[in-house]
């Protein structure tokens, strides 16, 4: 489908080729790109980066809209961001001395993007062996983990979750990053201890007691309902209201905004979102 509004793109078989001969860490863009990008750039599943998804998405909308024609956005396909003439201009790569368009540099940047995108996989690849090794040495020593997993660059932080099976949003900042990966090394030292973070020690291993089990389900309750049904069944909320540690972030901004008024007090609408804490 997205071939139609492409100049030149690979047939399968040659897409097939391609990505089976790419470098580690890079898939080749059969779309506006032609060209090698960071997997990261691309959607599961798809033959083209997020950014060339886009461009086509907008020429698609355009040329319904009957604002371009598709072979206006064939000849210059940044006519959908306003620009009417294509720049032919093209550069070489400092790094693999090839000849591309401008578009496939950054600006300011003599590098062409697939060129960096294999310098970033090289240098976060770079020591991670090593990183293994240490953690596996430092994982009886949480305080000494901790602090030797807050010196490692998220970038590379990414590659050690992944490797030691941690799991991860693509949200997460790299303070949640090291929080995740100092529990998983806490459960694994004590596996009686309770999954859900509390610190009661059950006599089945990587289980969850059922206070924790609550609070989850809440957590899943209080994500699936609106604000608005949770405003009118505000008292209902505040009613069963238990005590939460710094881990346990069960309600969004707005729900906790509602809970403290009800409770009689005044929250301040332009701070950021905090943990709460709730007592009797």
């Amino acid at each position: 489908m997205y071939r139609i509004y492409l100049k030149t793109s690979l047939a399968h078989y040659e897409l097939t080729e391609k990505s089976r001969n790419s470098p580690k860490g890079l898939r080749f863009c059969n779309g506006l790109c032609q060209d090698f990008r960071a997997e990261s750039k691309f959607s599961v599943h798809k033959n083209i980066c997020k950014e060339c998804r886009n461009l086509l998405g907008l020429a698609k909308k355009q040329i319904d809209d009957n604002k371009i024609t598709l072979d206006q956005f064939k000849e210059n396909p940044q006519i959908v961001n306003g620009l009417d003439i294509m720049i032919e201009t093209k550069q070489v790569c400092k790094t693999c001395k090839q000849e591309h368009s401008m578009s496939s540099f950054e600006p300011k940047r003599r590098i062409c993007k697939a060129c960096r995108s294999i310098q970033t996989i090289n240098r976060n690849n770079k020591d991670h062996e090593t990183h293994i090794a240490d953690i596996e040495k430092l994982k009886n020593n949480i305080n000494d983990l901790k602090t030797f997993i807050n010196h490692i660059p998220k970038d590379k932080l990414v590659l050690l979750i992944s490797h030691f099976e941690v799991g991860r949003k693509s949200t997460d900042t790299k303070e949640k990053m090291v929080f995740n990966m100092v529990e998983h090394f806490k459960k694994l030292a004590n596996p009686n201890s309770c999954l859900g973070g509390c610190g009661s020690m059950l006599e089945q291993q990587f289980s969850t007691c059922k206070k924790c089990e609550r609070i989850e389900e809440k957590k899943i309750t209080n994500n699936e309902i609106s604000n608005l049904d949770f405003e009118n069944n505000i008292e209902k909320f505040v009613s069963t209201l238990e005590i939460l540690k710094k881990e346990e972030d069960i309600y969004n901004k707005k729900q906790i905004v509602m809970i403290a008024r009800q409770l009689g007090l005044d929250p301040k609408q332009s701070i950021k979102k905090r943990r709460c804490y709730y007592y009797d």
